[in-house]
């Protein structure tokens, strides 16, 4: 990243603009106390209010994510489960996703796998599990820009399938009641 004269105004409030590449400009956004659309114009530093460049361009601020629960806790490795987070400040944004990172110190920061989330209720997205290709505790955190995942300490156990072998008795009353065993595989799923 190089310096450059420019920053970023949002809504008239300077940002320092660093140059990533001669296509490309990096800005922090300003806080701000409510959610809103506000303008953003790049303007020369040296110069404030002077407009270097502006289109019709907007950044959204949003409300802060906010994850309570989710349903299931845990699911196959093989993935493919319907999580439904519950929460607030959800939206129907179409960046709005979630990130499955692995338990603390067995990777860096980055999800291992990232997957869309689908809006139901401002209180409520859904996300289908990847594929985790082993058994592990996953933290599920959600972003409203794909960017930035907030961590709420929201866990997804990934266990390996249950495989049913056999079952006895294999028939009983119609009245029900009779005590049923099965054997199997995996039966006991990776603790929340």
């Amino acid at each position: 990243p190089l310096d450059t004269p420019l920053d970023c105004s949002f809504a008239g409030v300077p940002s320092p603009a660093t140059l990533v590449s001669a296509t490309e400009l990096e800005c922090l956004s300003p806080p701000t106390e409510r959610a809103l659309a506000v303008a953003l114009e790049i303007t020369y530093r040296s110069q404030p209010g002077a407009t270097a460049a502006s289109g019709n361009v907007t950044y959204a601020y949003v409300d802060g994510l906010v994850i309570t629960s989710l349903t299931p806790v845990a699911g196959p490795t093989s993935g493919a489960t319907p999580i439904d987070v519950h929460g607030s400040g959800f939206s129907n944004a179409s960046a709005m996703s979630c990130g499955f990172f692995a338990e603390a110190g067995l990777a860096d920061d980055a999800p291992f796998a990232t997957t869309p989330a689908e809006f139901l209720s401002p209180s409520r997205v859904r996300c289908l599990a990847p594929a985790s290709g082993l058994a592990l505790l996953a933290t599920l955190r959600l972003s409203a820009n794909g960017v930035e995942f907030i961590d709420h300490g929201a866990h997804y156990a990934f266990h390996e399938p249950v495989v049913v072998l056999s079952v006895w008795p294999e028939l009983g009353p119609e009245a029900g009641g009779t005590p049923v065993t099965s054997d199997g595989r995996h039966l006991q799923p990776h603790a929340t």
